[in-house]
């Protein structure tokens, strides 16, 4: 099913594409310095899509996508608890309820500050967790496999790595215009969330397009995914719109490393 929902939402990328571009006109284009009058058209680059097209399929996938699997369950969090159970590759763990906070904190303030737009594939879907590599070696690294995670969620220096917009077109594809929401969304699209207090950081953007490496003396320990829908375990309000969603350490339909030489990469 997860696999249909996907190509049925590829589908009506493609058929709404060359309506989108005829019935609308992009306000406040303008052309990249040297960039080619004649830039790839959709059949040349079927991995980037407009800023409209990625909104049509958003709502696609808030209402009739795939959900994540074993998606983590935040209610008891608001109901006093202060851990939930869930699982990691057949492996139960437990969620502190100040990492589920903290995760939904930062995934709020990735759309307040414009660095990303909604949750799922076409644009931010996941974080790298990563901790200091010291700290890794002389901590975590001796642990049981079936608890380190578990620990990690609890270490205070832990950090996450998001990278938005990765299928993002900043040009028209079309006309080559620039289109300046997408091209700031764009510029903000590499961002570092903390869980000891500290304001996040955007990163300069990466001009090779690829998602940020780990910061210098940092390791990625695990990775958490998260992807809207309507009947989400978890929510918060932007500007007061409702945005509901799954997060799990379990991947959906988009495994790791299966689109990564193609998808990572930005159209710049």
């Amino acid at each position: 099913m997860r696999l249909v929902s996907y190509l049925i939402m590829v589908v009506m990328l493609w058929v709404l594409s060359d309506s989108i571009v005829d019935a609308q006109q992009e306000p406040q284009k303008e052309s990249l310095p040297g960039h080619r009058s004649t830039s790839p058209t959709r059949q040349q680059d079927p991995w980037h899509f407009t800023l409209q097209e990625i909104e049509s399929a958003y709502k696609f996938q808030t209402r009739f996508g795939q959900r994540l699997p074993n998606a983590i369950r935040s209610l008891p969090c608001n109901l006093g608890k202060r851990e939930v159970v869930s699982s990691y590759q057949g492996t139960e763990i437990t969620v502190p309820c100040g990492f589920i906070r903290q995760i939904s904190k930062q995934l709020r303030e990735l759309i307040e500050t414009g660095s990303a737009k909604y949750l799922f594939a076409l644009d931010v879907d996941r974080a790298n967790l990563a901790v200091p590599s010291d700290l890794w070696e002389t901590k975590y690294r001796k642990l049981p496999s079936d608890s380190v995670l578990s620990d990690l969620l609890r270490e205070p220096s832990l950090i996450a790595l998001y990278h938005s917009g990765a299928y993002l077109s900043v040009a028209d594809p079309v006309t080559g215009q620039v289109n300046r929401e997408a091209k700031a969304w764009q510029d903000k699209s590499n961002v570092i969330g903390y869980f000891n207090g500290r304001a996040p950081t955007i990163l300069p953007p990466d001009p090779s397009g690829l998602a940020p490496a780990d910061p210098d003396g940092f390791r990625t320990v695990a990775t958490i995914y998260f992807q809207a829908f309507w009947l989400g375990e978890s929510l918060f309000t932007v500007n007061g719109r409702p945005v509901s969603f799954d997060f799990s350490f379990n991947p959906g339909f988009f495994e790791p490393g299966l689109f990564d030489a193609t998808v990572a990469r930005v159209g710049r």
